[in-house]
């Protein structure tokens, strides 16, 4: 069970990983420098490290790094369903956009996602009545799901983009060859 546990995470974290590399828009050909991550607890980060070559080749960076949290990569923001919370609390709406502006944002988090809904003042919130986004720090792109963070750097130095270069040019090579049929 251990076993599933970690192989689910080591996944989720090439899965966050990919998704994070998509959404910065940077291809899978051009290397990178580093993944970070940060995960709860430390008997899955030390099976992540052990099977780092999967992830290091599954996102094409050069290192892995363990992070102790993963606000050190994400920032969150909540911002309230208008649709939702307008049916349930029409000219309430204001005063629940300041609550959730002025509260602790991490807590309020952390409680819709234990229990699926949240009490702020004399409201009641569901889960389908917050909208949880994500922004990644500065440099980064990053995805987080399932208590993991992953974040790319997206630095690219000389050295990473001429061994970009040299992939792109192998894949055309590849393909020229291919259309030509040599095999």
């Amino acid at each position: 069970n251990n076993l599933i546990n970690n192989v689910d995470a080591l996944k989720k974290c090439v899965e966050l990983g990919r998704s994070a590399r998509s959404a910065s828009g940077i291809k899978i050909r051009q290397p990178l420098s580093k993944v970070l991550f940060a995960v709860e607890s430390q008997q899955i980060a030390d099976f992540i490290f052990d099977n780092k070559g999967i992830v290091l080749d599954e996102l094409n960076v050069k290192s892995i790094e363990k992070i102790k949290k993963s606000d050190q990569l994400i920032s969150f923001k909540l911002k309230p369903n208008l649709r939702t919370l307008g049916k349930k609390y029409g000219k309430g709406l204001n005063h629940i956009k300041s609550l959730i502006e002025s509260g602790q944002i991490n807590n309020m988090i952390q409680e819709i996602q234990n229990n699926e809904s949240m009490i702020l003042d004399k409201y009641k919130l569901e889960r389908e009545d917050i909208f949880i986004e994500t922004e990644a720090a500065e440099g980064f792109s990053a995805a987080s799901d399932s208590g993991i963070t992953v974040g790319l750097r997206l630095e690219i130095t000389r050295e990473l983009f001429l061994e970009g270069l040299v992939r792109d040019v192998v894949r055309l090579v590849q393909s020229m060859r291919k259309k030509a049929g040599y095999e």
